[in-house]
């Protein structure tokens, strides 16, 4: 997906963790592959690049693929 939206990502993100709750506490956590930035600040951000960025670790948890 060339430009994912914040609404397809969050969407994503309660899929991948099968909870609602669980995908915000997700999106509210800092991640390392973020530089510490939290998935949320970047999609408020609006930064494409970021938001492809959550996307790619969304699938990378969906599929089990560790880094």
């Amino acid at each position: 997906m060339e430009h994912p939206s914040d609404q397809f990502i969050r969407r994503y993100a309660s899929e991948v963790f099968g909870d609602p709750a669980k995908a915000e506490t997700w999106l509210r956590t800092d991640i390392p592959a973020l530089h510490d930035s939290t998935p949320d600040s970047v999609l408020i951000s609006g930064d494409m690049e970021g938001m492809r960025h959550i996307l790619s670790i969304l699938i990378q948890i969906d599929y089990g693929v560790v880094s």
